[in-house]
């Protein structure tokens, strides 16, 4: 209900109760052959990350069988630190996050390298910006200057200049996101590449440090996560659960919550450690006999492996480390805890009886 629908002739919006819910309605006469082109527009609230579920379309006595997600878009800000200094500088300690973790460039100046970065971007991701922050300090700021620019995998940007210090380690922020149209694949294999030039004059022989070189980048990403079947039962218990867009070669958890009407859903199993591809691809499997469980509605939540998998599925989807959910349909017939017990029960008695016939057939011997 709390979706803005923009006016248009024809289109009914009703509010249902407390259900927080708007149905909207067209009343039309099809004709047979013809085309229609039914839509609505909406303004959804502005939460973010979040998944709306909007559902079902209903024609006369058709209705499909699956809800629609519509995906607010979560903006995802990481800074990364390089673990490499490739070439060009003497001291490097692969660090650059304080005062203590410095290149060294002195006389007479000259080029160095920063890579592996290691962005898991997922691929498709929009990149909002990418910027690269520095804090670096030289011997004579009048005689020293520093330029930065950055490597998308395939060529170098401009340059841009950098304003250092004469005193201390002090932090600025340069902007390259004009320099390319980026993408994830330029992120994840980003460098950056410092020049130290050394003015003439005395003293000449001065130094320049850089003791601080992360780049931030922020993006926007929507993942994808559905399951093989709407039903499961006797014939398909083992739900698999596939997705994309992901962030690359990255770990998460996904827990798995049975049809209990309380707390929305109790864990029933989880899958801890699983790793999405390079390209951002990601699966999960679970056998719902494998544990007894309440059906119903059940649901498959992804969570960052920074967190831990809630023990309901309410507290899943509320969690600071949810990434996306599915959710699917469970029979009775796919978690025959019951009929196992039974089964188990009867095979014990009958062992017992066979046991017991064949010591009376021993004594008779």
């Amino acid at each position: 209900a709390s979706f803005v629908i923009t006016p248009q002739d024809g289109l009914i919006v009703t509010t249902v109760g407390d259900t927080d819910t708007k149905i909207l309605t067209w009343t039309k006469n099809l004709v047979e052959g013809e085309t229609y082109n039914i839509y609505y527009e909406f303004d959804a609230p502005d939460v973010s990350p979040y998944l709306f579920t909007l559902g079902a379309l209903e024609i006369g006595s058709f209705k499909e069988k699956r809800d629609w997600i519509i995906a607010s878009d979560a903006t995802t800000v990481e800074t990364k630190a390089p673990t490499t200094c490739d070439s060009g500088w003497t001291t490097c300690t692969n660090a650059y996050t304080d005062n203590t973790d410095y290149a060294y460039k002195g006389d007479p100046g000259g080029a160095g390298q920063w890579s592996d970065y290691g962005f898991p971007v997922p691929t498709g991701a929009t990149i909002n910006s990418v910027k690269v922050k520095i804090k670096s300090y030289v011997g004579s700021a009048a005689k020293h200057s520093i330029s930065l620019k950055v490597y998308n995998g395939i060529s170098w940007g401009s340059s841009h200049s950098v304003t250092p210090t004469e005193t201390d380690c002090t932090e600025e922020v340069i902007d390259v996101s004009g320099d390319f149209s980026w993408t994830a694949a330029m992120v994840n294999g980003i460098k950056v590449e410092l020049t130290a030039t050394i003015g003439t004059g005395s003293p000449a022989l001065k130094w320049t440090r850089c003791c601080y070189l992360p780049v931030e980048v922020d993006y926007a990403y929507t993942p994808t996560w559905v399951s093989d079947y709407e039903t499961y039962d006797s014939t398909h218990h083992i739900v698999h659960m596939t997705g994309g867009g992901f962030k690359t070669s990255h770990s998460y958890k996904v827990g798995y919550y049975d049809g209990t009407i309380d707390g929305g859903g109790h864990l029933v199993g989880a899958e801890v450690g699983g790793t999405s591809t390079a390209d951002g691809d990601f699966s999960s499997q679970f056998d719902c006999m494998s544990t007894g469980a309440t059906e119903g509605t059940w649901h498959s939540v992804v969570i960052d492996t920074t967190g831990d998998i809630p023990n309901t599925y309410n507290l899943a989807i509320e969690d600071a480390n949810y990434v996306i959910k599915d959710e699917f349909t469970v029979q009775e017939s796919a978690i025959p805890e019951f009929p196992a017990v039974i089964a188990a029960i009867a095979v014990c008695m009958l062992c017992a009886v066979a046991y017991v016939v064949m010591r009376r057939k021993a004594g008779k011997r």
